[in-house]
Formats: C-alpha cells, structure tokens, sequence
C-alpha cells in the first residue's frame, strides 16, 4: 500500500518586526493586543513578494529535509502579486526543475488543502515527492488602522516537502468549503480586507472542532475516548477519557459528547509529563468531570484547582512512599498500579504493591495491574483494595474502536506473550511480542542510548492503534491478556466482571478455616 510522510520542514520570516506598540499606538489603544490574542509582534516584507518568501521557505525545507529535488509543486496563496503567470512557476524558476505545479486559493485553509491534494498525488502513485509552500503578504491588504484585522495579520512563508513512503505518515486528513457567511471576511479587487472578527471567531473555533473531530474518524484514533467511557458509566463502572497526545480542544469536545451519552460519573485521565498538560487541566476544570486520575508524574501543582471545583484527584502510584506524599499533598485516593500493566510500568507486583500501599496511606487505595477478571477483582478487595482499574480487558471490547490487529493480537496472547522494553529510558514499557519487541529488547541487553529506544519507538503506539501494523506497531498490553478469549460488548462485559466476582467472594464461604494442628 502507498502513503505520503512528511520528509523536510521549512520556513521564512521577512526581518522587519512591527512591534504590538506601533499598532496600538495607530489605533489609540491601550496595552490589549497580546492580552486578546497572544500576538506579540508580527513580520512584515520591505522589498519583498510571495515569491521570494516562497523560494527561501522551499530552500529551507529541502535544506533541512536533506531533499534535492522534488517532481511536482503545490504553492497556496491569497495574495499572489501576480495573477499570470502562476507563480507555482515562478518559484519553480528558482530551481531550474522542469516538473508540474499548481497554485490554490483556499483562504486559511490553503495550506492544508495543498496537503490533501499532494496525498491524493502520491497515493495515486502520480508523484514520489512534491514540495508544499504557503506564501503571503498580506500587509499589502491590510489597513493597519481597522482594529478588526490591523493586529492580526503579517507575512512569511512556510514549506514542506512529502514523498511516498510504505509506511503510514499522513494517516487521515478532511476539508469543507462553506460560503454561507462570506461577508464576514472579505477581500474585494482594490480594496483592504475587512472583517467581523466575532462571526469569524465563532465560525473558526466550530469548524476546528469539526475538522478535528472528523479527521479522527477517518484515522480510526478512537481509543478511550467518549464512546468507551460513556459506556463503562453506563454498565455500572466509571469511564475515563484518555487525554495523552491530545490537545485541549479534543478534551473539551470528548467531555461535552460524554455529557451528552450518559449522566453518569465520568473522569479524565492526564499524563503529568505531557506538554499540554496545564491546559488540560485547565480545560477539565471548566467542562467539570467527576474526578482525574494522573499518571506519569507528580500532580500536586493541580491538586488545589480541581478540589475547589469539587472534581476528585486520584493519582497513579508505584511505590508507597510516593502514596504517602500525594496523600499529605491531599489527593483523594490513590491508584496502586503493579508491574504486570501494558504501557509504562513500574517495578513490584500487584499483588505485593497494593497492600503495601493499603497499609502506609489513610486515603481509599486502587488496585491495578493485570487485572481481567472477577476472581481477581475479589482478591483485589481481598487484599483491602476499594475498586479496581482495568486496562487491557477493555481493549477488547466492541467500544473500543482499535484496530482489529490489536484485538486479535491479546486474544492470542498467552500470559508469557508480553515483553518490557526500553529500561534504559528509565522508563519501561510492557507491550506484546512482535520484531519491534524483540529490537528493543535488544537496545536494552546492550545497554544502548535513550535516543535508540526513542527513535526505534517513534510513531509505534499509533502504528499498532490505527494501522495494525503487526511488525512495527508497539501493542501495549498488560500480562493479563493472557486471560482474555472473547470481545463482549462493554456492558457484557461488566455484567460477567461482576458476576464473577460475586460468585468468587461467596465460594470463600467454603473454604475451611478451621486451624489443623
């Protein structure tokens, strides 16, 4: 199968810099424009024009891309200085190359779209590589005296340069056109551009969301999102929606879509590390969610924030003493996750941990790790634990929308199938055997460099999620997998969980305990 990637990453900014002042001072504003938009400065072309913007942008991208050429061009643009000829021709001048090329005018989206027609290209099998540039000077049609528009805008150049590739790069992407409301931006022959900044505002934030919402539809990335957890709510659990490698804007839509499938309690799962993590928490605090759990760091900068809301913190813990801190940080209770969980793990049994940490914190304790099963939910409240977290069992189940591979893979997993890999990161993981396991495994048996692990491992979780990829996808997956044999629906599932346990606590009725001598 063909699909695109991107290869090189390039850009331009002109070196005039007007200063938020200078406009303020043009508009006989006070200090607001950084405060409103987050524009500090914006670059504007002295003696310069979208095509010599255009060429330093390729040049940079080919540049750092280690790319020498390149057999079709794509330029968007809405302030071409010329109309005839295009100037996808005269950037190509630039280069000597006799190749084919197009320009596009397509409003803010032109760049993206130009992405979409060059994967289009490449999957055809058409082109192997075409270089990608947006290019505007749009000072030229801005009266930098309108407060609605003087601010906001500014000139430069980016540029890409995507080739064919057998592996998956550019997974999903999606556009629309929509003229309903085109007075509310608007550019006429002679005339500077002008615009209802709040018509525009309220069109942009939608439509991002649409676009985002349904270019995750088309790439499959559905795992722990609004469906599965409304549906562990609904059958009598509590959902969670995983936030890793998401961004604010998809948080907020998948707690609104949860609101919207169930009334039930439901929360959020945050990891520290992440770069987005404040504006997550930022996010959860204004949508309210019943409560958050964190894994992967140390959550007590949130902890105040979200108590004030009434929203429950409920970090993930692998060892007691770090129990013991988050509890006197004032954590609600704590997840208790032993070292048989997929993904990153930590180094003492379940079955070693959670009493451990049942016994140093006064706070209700979480078991987690390994987890698939009603006899194990009951030695879980056996061993004084208050609820338990599940992971892997749920993969496999109709809600969770991974790819087939990935339920097919645990199904036929045997308790022995899973590898922990990548210690020399400092941060291992656990995942199902495959020939990426294994060249991982052996980074680690060489004591090989962090880079290495990092490299090898780019991209491997969505490989697995979304394309299967049962050579080079990394299926996080826990040692219980090993106990998994069917894919129920959700509340299957949980019905079976729960009569299982029931059934396991009532047999401890007939155990003998009478003491022999």
């Amino acid at each position: 199968m063909i699909f695109s990637k991107i290869v090189g990453v390039g850009g331009y900014l002109p070196p005039k810099i007007v200063e938020n002042s200078k406009i303020e001072s043009m508009l006989g504003v006070g200090d607001w424009i950084f405060e409103r938009t987050g524009i500090k400065r914006r670059h504007i072309a002295d003696g310069e024009n979208v095509v010599d913007m255009g060429v330093k942008a390729l040049k940079d991208a080919m540049r750092n891309g280690g790319i020498e050429n390149f057999d079709y061009l794509i330029v968007a643009s809405n302030t071409p200085d010329t109309l005839i000829p295009g100037i996808s021709g005269r950037i190509q001048q630039a280069f000597g190359k006799k190749i084919g090329g197009i320009d596009i005018q397509a409003g803010c989206s032109g760049f993206i779209q130009a992405m979409e027609i060059a994967d289009s290209m490449i999957r055809s099998g058409s082109f192997s590589r075409i270089g990608i540039v947006g290019t505007e000077k749009l000072s030229g049609i801005i009266d930098f005296k309108d407060k609605s528009v003087g601010p906001l805008f500014g000139d430069g150049a980016g540029a890409i340069l995507m080739e064919r590739s057998d592996k998956p790069g550019i997974i999903a992407n999606y556009s629309r056109i929509q003229g309903e409301g085109y007075e509310s931006i608007v550019q006429r022959p002679g005339q500077f551009l002008q615009m209802d900044g709040k018509a525009v505002y309220r069109f942009a934030v939608e439509a991002i969301v649409e676009g985002i919402e349904e270019a995750l539809k088309k790439a499959k990335l559905n795992l722990a999102t609004a469906k599965l957890a409304a549906a562990v709510s609904e059958a009598g659990g509590f959902g969670i929606i995983a936030s890793g490698g998401r961004d604010p804007m998809w948080v907020r839509s998948e707690i609104r879509k949860t609101k919207e499938m169930t009334d039930k309690p439901f929360g959020v799962n945050v990891i520290v590390y992440e770069k987005m993590a404040d504006e997550i928490v930022k996010v959860i605090i204004e949508e309210g969610v019943t409560a958050v759990t964190f894994g992967a760091g140390n959550p007590s900068k949130y902890i105040g924030a979200l108590k004030e809301k009434g929203i429950k913190v409920i970090p993930v813990v692998a060892s007691e003493a770090f129990a013991r801190r988050l509890e006197s940080y004032g954590v609600d209770m704590v997840i208790a996750e032993g070292m048989e969980s997929g993904g990153h793990i930590g180094e003492v049994t379940t079955m070693v941990l959670v009493p451990a940490v049942i016994d140093a914190v006064e706070i209700p304790v979480i078991a987690a790790g390994g987890i698939a099963t009603g006899r194990q939910i009951a030695a879980s409240f056996a061993l004084g634990a208050e609820g338990v977290q599940i992971g892997t069992r749920f993969v496999a189940t109709q809600e969770c929308e991974v790819h087939p591979n990935y339920k097919e893979k645990i199904l036929k997993a045997s308790t022995r199938d899973t590898l922990v890999t990548g210690r020399v990161t400092g941060h291992p993981v656990r995942a199902l055997r495959n020939p990426l396991t294994n060249e991982l495994l052996k980074i680690d048996e060489r004591g090989g460099k962090p880079e290495e692990v990092e490299q090898l491992g780019k991209g491997a979780l969505r490989a697995a999620v979304v394309n299967g990829d049962l050579d080079r996808g990394s299926f996080m997956s826990g040692q219980s997998a090993g106990l998994v044999n069917d894919i129920p629906s959700v509340r299957e599932l949980m019905s079976k969980l729960w009569s299982e346990t029931l059934e396991t606590i009532d047999s401890f009725k007939t155990i003998d305990m009478e003491v022999k001598a």
